[in-house]
């Protein structure tokens, strides 16, 4: 990959008729969705499938807002400077809309694609800009955010901040500082699915770094300071560190880690300012002045109102020239350090300057929010010994990609370049199995960087537990045994357990090993195909489980209360009944298959009536009459909760 900066327009500051929008960034691990506005994820609304908000690892979202592994609440950025000796500062973050009282759009959203990096004169696979003009600290501030699939790259996104005094000023700015501005919260689903806390995130420090990085710990009691305990799964041991799914309940359908993430928030460039690295207890109606709040812990809301006193660039100044000592948390409370528990809900500052800017002058900061975990097989198996080196491995992952996003920053974004990724996969049930066909890599492809012929094969990954894996590689496909027809790449995965749902990714790989990375994975389960019942109603339907015992026991996230018919004619109605002849549910049966699931993970109706009601325990009478002949066949199944 070479080395070409994609410049970016320092906008005019004129009044626009622009509207605030967003792209997303969805191409690596880490999703974000990046406004023009400066924030991340989605204004005041955090419940909103609309955004997301550094979910690591990033999937679609369905139903549910909260089944997402979404690490900050709301974001921003504080920015001051003095222009005439007249101080002026000023924050936004996503609690509110934009106010344009004090800001003015310049630039819309954008975003720019080049994957595979065929582009090289574009410095990454996805870049989104936006920018706006600050009128309350008379700054311009346009933004670059830039990610990758590569695996080396896809646990981090890189944000460029271009802070320019307008040419169209006659005044030097100085005293400039500028920090964007996080809330921590690792993570979303621990939280709100599972057993988690908002008030029980610590921080770490990394001395070779020079970092603080953030992630889940044991939840505890405000006023004693003692950890919460829980009775099942690895409650009594380790409490809810990592948020483990099974220790509120002791029929948990899974024992997943919903909190394993390690996040941290670094400095690429600070255009020779001072870095000050600040954690405050995370802005909301308590935050300022709260009953026990140290003064270094407090961070500040929206300064959107009257500001007689000069209290605005008071607050500001002081988060963003405070320097956090350098420690742990549990390092600071042992040793009665600068650490309070008002830090366990924490807000992330990490600030560069003063600089000193003459009009049409400008100054670029770059910042890096990186992600790392532990292995997410260990991740989905969870228990004690896995919660037992969270720590260790997550901490090690994340160290290694802090160190890939400085290398590559370093290099000028110069990384070598993989072939071309998967992005699109067809997949297609096949008796006991499902086709896997993605477009072939074209013979005139040659590697962007070096203009090598070096495209070597195809690896096959898949997961029976959801779409982010774990992930295993069940086959290695080299150039010269690929079939190709029809310029597409076909390989079938046979003798596949029936009933058990597959989700897929393909990589490219060439001659030196270097693969591309995980995209294009199906977002809902694809199901092998059983045999048809030719000998129906002889050979008799039946349903699986039956009795059906609280869950269903497929591994599948999302699967807890599947069940299927199977043995069934290729095209049917199968109806549903209580024992008093109620009808409860109608379901067309028509892919030409042997069975039927009774709703589906990606309609989220598993068990549910004609009415999307989920259904009571009890004993049900299901009855099969075949399109193809009318032979009838009728049934019993229980569900026992």
């Amino acid at each position: 990959m070479k080395k070409h900066y994609l410049l970016i327009a320092l906008a005019v500051c004129t009044v626009s008729a622009q509207t605030w929008d967003f792209k997303h960034l969805r191409r690596g691990k880490l999703w974000a969705t990046m406004w023009n506005s400066g924030v991340v994820g989605y204004p005041v609304d955090e419940c909103t499938l609309f955004g997301n908000y550094y979910d690591y690892p990033g999937y679609t979202s369905v139903g549910d807002c909260a089944d997402s592994f979404a690490l900050c609440g709301h974001s921003g950025y504080a920015v001051h400077a003095k222009k005439d000796d007249v101080a002026r500062g000023y924050t936004y973050y996503s609690r509110a809309y934009p106010s344009a009282n004090y800001m003015t759009i310049t630039s819309p959203s954008a975003e720019i694609k080049n994957y595979g990096m065929l582009d090289q004169t574009i410095d990454a696979e996805l870049i989104v800009t936006g920018g706006h003009y600050i009128h309350w600290a008379d700054v311009q501030l346009d933004m670059r955010h830039l990610q990758w699939s590569y695996p080396d790259l896809d646990d981090f996104i890189i944000h460029e901040y271009h802070l320019s005094n307008p040419d169209t000023a006659t005044k030097d700015l100085t005293d400039l500082y500028f920090s964007p501005r996080h809330a921590i919260k690792i993570s979303l689903k621990g939280e709100d699915i599972g057993p988690g806390d908002n008030q029980d995130d610590k921080y770490g420090w990394l001395e070779e770094e020079d970092a603080f990085y953030f992630y889940d710990e044991r939840s505890f009691d405000w006023e004693t300071e003692v950890p919460s305990t829980f009775n099942h799964g690895p409650g009594p041991e380790r409490g809810d560190f990592g948020d483990a799914a099974d220790i509120m309940a002791g029929d948990a359908s899974t024992s997943e880690l919903l909190s394993p993430q390690y996040m941290s928030i670094i400095m690429l460039d600070a255009a020779g300012g001072t870095v000050v690295q600040n954690i405050t207890d995370a802005a909301g109606q308590g935050s300022i002045g709260g009953i026990g709040v140290p003064a270094r812990d407090e961070s500040m809301i929206l300064n959107w109102g009257d500001n007689s006193a000069g209290t605005w660039e008071e607050q500001i100044i002081q988060i963003l020239t405070f320097d956090q000592q350098r420690d742990s948390y549990d390092n600071l409370v042992a040793s009665g350090g600068e650490a309070s528990k008002y830090e366990r809900s924490p807000e992330f500052f990490i600030s560069s300057g003063p600089h000193t800017l003459a009009p049409g002058q400008s100054i670029k900061l770059v910042y890096a929010v990186v992600v790392g975990t532990m292995d997410r097989a260990k991740v989905v198996e969870g228990g004690v010994a896995n919660i037992d080196l969270l720590h260790t491995e997550g901490v090690a992952a994340l160290r290694q990609n802090i160190a890939n996003a400085k290398a590559l920053y370093a290099a000028g974004y110069d990384w070598p370049d993989p072939p071309p990724s998967v992005d699109d996969i067809a997949l297609t049930p096949v008796a006991g199995g499902v086709e896997v066909s993605w477009p072939a890599v074209d013979a005139s492809y040659r590697d962007p960087g070096t203009n090598a012929d070096d495209f070597a094969g195809y690896k096959v990954y898949t997961s029976n537990y959801f779409s982010i894996g774990p992930w295993t590689l069940i086959k290695d496909i080299p150039k010269a045994d690929a079939s190709v027809a029809s310029g597409n790449v076909t390989y079938t995965h046979a003798d596949m357990p029936l009933g058990v749902g597959a989700y897929y990714y393909v990589t490219t790989y060439d001659t030196d090993g270097h693969e591309s990375g995980e995209t294009g994975a199906n977002r809902f389960p694809v199901y092998p195909l059983m045999a048809v019942n030719t000998n129906f109603p002889n050979d008799r339907v039946h349903v699986v489980p039956n009795p059906f015992r609280v869950k269903s026991g497929l591994v599948g996230s999302g699967e807890t209360l599947r069940m299927d018919f199977i043995n069934l004619p290729a095209q049917a109605n199968i109806r549903i009944y209580t024992l008093a002849g109620d009808l409860v549910k109608t379901i067309d049966h028509d892919d030409g298959s042997g069975s039927e699931a009774w709703g589906s993970v990606q309609t989220l109706d598993y068990q549910t009536n004609d009415w999307l009601l989920y259904i009571q325990p009890g004993f049900y009478i299901y009855h099969v009459e075949s399109k193809v002949d009318g032979k009838e066949f009728i049934g019993k199944f229980a569900i026992i909760k």
